[in-house]
């Protein structure tokens, strides 16, 4: 894990993989994650190029910088529903 944070209850955790650029989600409790997207960022020298996941407020998304498009700019990717249950089962 490259880049993690945490969700504002403390149950679970995001972060870029170093060198891919994967963003996974986990849970704190059970130490268990998957992935939940590929960013598409090159992970270069510039930070502005890792992705630096980050849960939104309400729980629902993942948001992280990308510049799969040559430019670097926020994307989100919504947590599917159950997601984050069979994380924790």
């Amino acid at each position: 894990f490259w880049h993690p944070s945490a969700s504002r209850d403390g149950r679970f955790f995001t972060s870029d993989v170093y060198p891919g650029g994967e963003v996974v989600v986990g849970s704190l409790r059970t130490g268990r994650y998957k992935l939940l997207c590929h960013s598409g960022a090159s992970c270069g020298a510039p930070q502005y190029t890792h992705p630096h996941p980050f849960f939104s407020p309400d729980g629902r998304y993942v948001l992280f910088n990308s510049d799969r498009r040559g430019l670097p700019h926020i994307w989100l990717a919504e947590i599917p529903e159950g997601f984050l249950e069979e994380l924790e089962s």
